[in-house]
């Protein structure tokens, strides 16, 4: 699913705009152009925005494509130690469920935590998606 950038936590209105001047409206063209290092060098180099913040925000780009997931969600995926496609493929539905029950914190990122089943769906997902994302 494509989102706005705006729907992305952190993006803020001057990195929106900084980022359409390249092209980069939504989370697709983030994905496309911040989804490897030397994309996101090149747009650190355009537009003056810290590759570590290009790449935070191309990681929840790439966990919102998930159906269903939208930046809450994947902000809790985050919050709990998932920040890639790659990394909630290996993880246990039930394993994960029960480390985000335990959390206090969650709470205070998601109105409701989700159900075992939803990110079952979630891993099932991930696994069906191609990455658009690379680290190295």
């Amino acid at each position: 699913m494509t989102y706005r950038l705006s729907e992305i936590s952190g993006v803020l209105h001057t990195h929106i705009t900084n980022l359409a001047t390249m092209g980069i409206n939504d989370t697709d063209d983030l994905l496309t152009q911040c989804g490897t290092p030397n994309g996101r060098e090149r747009i650190k180099h355009a537009t003056k925005i810290p590759v570590e913040d290009l790449m935070r925000w191309a990681k929840r780009a790439e966990l919102m494509r998930i159906s269903g997931m939208g930046n809450e969600q994947a902000t809790l995926l985050v919050a709990s130690g998932v920040d890639t496609l790659m990394e909630l493929r290996r993880r246990v539905p039930t394993d994960h469920h029960d480390k985000l029950e335990g959390e206090k914190e969650t709470l205070f990122i998601v109105k409701s935590r989700p159900s075992a089943n939803t990110i079952r769906d979630w891993v099932v997902s991930a696994k069906q998606l191609q990455p658009s994302f690379t680290i190295h």
